[in-house]
């Protein structure tokens, strides 16, 4: 067994950029780097990291919070790293004493030089905790209003609202006032409305998240935003491609930003997927199977087709995202095929898909493992012409997560910390609405999406 150094590197953080060093000596000479260094005997993590800054930069800083623990194995050693943010003390420069090169990196620049291997483990934590690791104090925020009292909203998107930085959980609508206010204590917003239309005309609110069942989506998403608000819709947007043009439509007519909620999609672990993809490690993408089956339910708008139910729309717009976030074509041709309930909804379904680029893929969706017993079962195998990829990683999870590549090097285990993603999706459309950022969910793929999904509820004969 390796023996195990302690180390400690400072996340150096100035006018929204880190600070990183280039190793001037050693084995790993050149390679980028955290400033830092080893734990004297005795010596707590803080006290080392103030003082390793002013051995190799002669500089003062003021140590924040732990970030993270890094561990890594090195061919001679194992590594355990903590890793604070820090900033430097008001006055303060920098000197290069024991190193050959200095950069201050934008979030943007992260990946722009080459970081030692257990470093690089540092930047995914920086791109995890990007808010955390960039506020400001004093930063602005957002007035974001809810219209409903969904469950998703109360166990996902609410909690993950208040992990978010710039979101103020400003108001609550419901169509109980009571239900509203009983929001309003346990969430701590200030405002509880009894009626969607009071919430929007509160000229305070300057966002609005909406998970209502998907046959309300358009008309309380057109009400918003020809409020001034900009809005996160759950998924799915729409009913179909031509209600999705219409709300996108309508926010570009106000001058708001239209978001699609896919949280899963602002998981680091979707963007390590996508960049081992575009970096080679599996060659070109010849085929991706996926699934999403969960439980049945006793009562809920899912079993109603009037309301948008059944398991494409609720569980195959996860499929089709995930697809179409992989292959970069269109889509060439579509089969599938359902088992319906009594009441007109898509219970279990299978689809085929075939790429203009000759790429296929395969899913399967349903709500059949029982009746409100919890239960879910996911999968996504990813084929290409040098190798494969297999998860078994659930749809929009958080926390330590892994997949596994197969190639000619190997078997390599891929391990992502992924933050709560309903903060992740929160906090990028609070940078749109405050920075100007681009929707991470753009219009072009929401739409794309739903041309798609209108294509197999067609053949399905939904």
């Amino acid at each position: 067994m390796s023996k195990t150094i302690r180390v400690v590197a400072a996340i150096i953080v100035h006018d929204g950029k880190v600070f990183a060093t280039q190793r001037g000596y050693g084995e790993w000479k050149d390679g980028w780097e955290f400033p830092g260094g080893k734990l004297e005997p005795g010596e707590s993590a803080k006290d080392a990291i103030v003082r390793e800054i002013r051995e190799e930069l002669d500089a003062e800083i003021t140590v924040k919070d732990l970030l993270t623990t890094v561990e890594y194995d090195y061919p001679e050693f194992h590594l355990s790293m903590d890793c604070f943010t820090a900033e430097l003390v008001p006055g303060t420069s920098m000197k290069l004493l024991e190193h050959e090169a200095a950069k201050w990196l934008a979030y943007e620049e992260l990946g722009s030089v080459d970081w030692l291997p257990a470093d690089v483990l540092v930047t995914d934590a920086i791109r995890a905790n990007r808010e955390k690791v960039f506020a400001k104090a004093g930063a602005p925020s957002v007035n974001w209003g809810i219209l409903g009292t969904a469950n998703i909203a109360r166990w996902a998107t609410i909690p993950g609202m208040k992990k978010a930085k710039g979101c103020r959980l400003y108001a609550i609508a419901g169509r109980s006032l009571t239900k509203a206010e009983a929001y309003k204590t346990e969430f701590g917003f200030e405002k509880a409305y009894g009626s969607y239309d009071e919430l929007l005309a509160d000229e305070n609110v300057q966002a609005v998240y909406i998970p209502l069942p998907n046959d309300l989506h358009l008309p309380w998403v057109k009400k918003a935003l020809e409020a001034g608000k900009h809005v996160l819709c759950e998924k799915p947007l729409a009913m179909n491609a031509a209600e999705a043009k219409e709300m996108f439509l309508t926010a570009e007519q106000n001058g708001v930003y239209l978001m699609e909620a896919y949280a899963y999609l602002h998981s680091p672990f979707i963007e390590s997927l996508k960049q081992d993809i575009a970096n080679g490690m599996i060659g070109d993408v010849d085929y991706i199977d996926t699934a999403f089956v969960t439980q049945g339910y006793k009562e809920d708008f899912r079993l109603h087709k009037e309301h948008g139910g059944g398991a494409m729309y609720d569980l195959g717009c996860y499929c089709t995202t995930m697809i179409l976030s992989l292959i970069n074509s269109d889509v060439a041709d579509v089969k599938a095929v359902a088992e319906f309930t009594d009441l007109g909804v898509d219970m279990l379904a299978g689809v085929i898909l075939r790429f203009e680029n000759g790429a296929r893929a395969s899913f399967n969706v349903g709500m059949n493992l029982g009746t409100n017993t919890n239960s879910r079962y996911d999968r996504l195998y990813i084929h290409g012409s040098k190798g494969s990829i297999r998860s078994a990683v659930e749809y929009n999870q958080e926390g330590n997560l892994s997949y596994t590549i197969y190639n000619a090097d190997g078997v390599t285990e891929r391990n992502i910390f992924a933050p709560q993603n309903y903060a992740l999706e929160t906090s990028q459309l609070n940078r749109c609405i405050l920075y100007g950022e681009t929707p991470h969910i753009t219009k072009a793929f929401s739409v794309k999406n739903a041309e798609l999904i209108d294509r197999i509820l067609a053949e399905i004969g939904y």
